[in-house]
């Protein structure tokens, strides 16, 4: 199931003249410039390996799609640039803040040309246009007992949505730090995110919580699909030695009346 919610540049050359004689001017150059090359940043820790009951969510311009990740293609540095029919091609290309393991694969697309069907989007990675992922496999069974310890999470950078006023160079992005628990029980895992942004001068905050009933679960939280506030989607997966890793899909408002999006993941042990 899927919830889908140039420049050109001119040079003039001036000739002297002399002895009675001229030379026409040099034609104007009208040539592109080549686009300005964005480096990936980030690093995983091994490549994402799917179990075959694996699960994706992606939001980015104008959408916010989650579903059974059936086809999926990583590059050797982490960057995954498919995941289904959403696809990153292009030279060049980029993907900012990946990461991930065996387990996960993380990371936001900020340059090159993005299928997003029946579209494509290009990305010239100088504005805050971007795709946040995440890829996940499904726990094999639910956790009955137990409470969780959650590590310093992962995060893409939140990237601009909307908002009131003008957009500052510095508001185009911002960065995302948090905490999370879970605890597991008959009904389910009991899950809590504390996600804190800061963008230029302005912040959010914005807690997620949600009982998760089963392997295959996302609750989604304060109208994550259709709403203009602070709000979040929360899933669990699995992870190596009996960890689980809660993938949150978040949109946070900021103190300057703007919204921004962005993924977070915790591995919690």
């Amino acid at each position: 199931m899927k919830t889908n919610i140039i420049a050109t540049s001119a040079a003039l050359v001036l000739l002297g003249c002399g002895g009675g004689s001229s030379n026409p001017p040099a034609p104007p150059d009208v040539s592109t410039p080549p686009p300005a090359v964005v480096s990936n940043t980030g690093t995983v820790d091994a490549r994402f390996i799917s179990s075959g009951n694996s699960r994706y969510f992606f939001s980015g311009i104008g959408l916010d799609s989650s579903g059974v990740l059936s086809a999926n293609t990583q590059d050797s540095n982490g960057v995954m640039t498919k995941l289904n029919e959403y696809t990153l091609t292009g030279v060049p290309n980029a993907t900012q803040e990946i990461s991930g393991n065996a387990d996960f694969a993380q990371g936001r697309w900020s340059q090159g040309t993005v299928t997003q069907p029946p579209q494509s989007v290009v990305l010239d990675g100088t504005t805050s246009a971007s795709y946040h992922y995440i890829a996940i496999n499904n726990l094999p069974t639910m956790p009955t007992t137990g409470t969780r310890t959650c590590d310093s999470g992962k995060f893409t950078h939140p990237s601009y949505i909307s908002g009131t006023g003008t957009l500052l160079p510095s508001e185009k992005f911002g960065l995302t730090t948090g905490t999370a628990s879970v605890v597991f029980g008959d009904a389910g895992a009991n899950v809590t995110v504390n996600l804190s942004s800061t963008v230029g001068a302005s912040t959010g905050n914005v807690t997620l919580n949600g009982s998760i009933p089963s392997v295959t679960s996302s609750i989604a939280l304060n109208n994550y699909f259709g709403g203009s506030t602070s709000s979040g989607l929360i899933t669990l997966g699995t992870a190596a030695n009996g960890a689980v890793i809660i993938a949150a899909p978040y949109k946070m408002l900021v103190s300057n009346g703007k919204l921004y999006r962005g993924i977070a993941s915790f591995i919690c042990r």
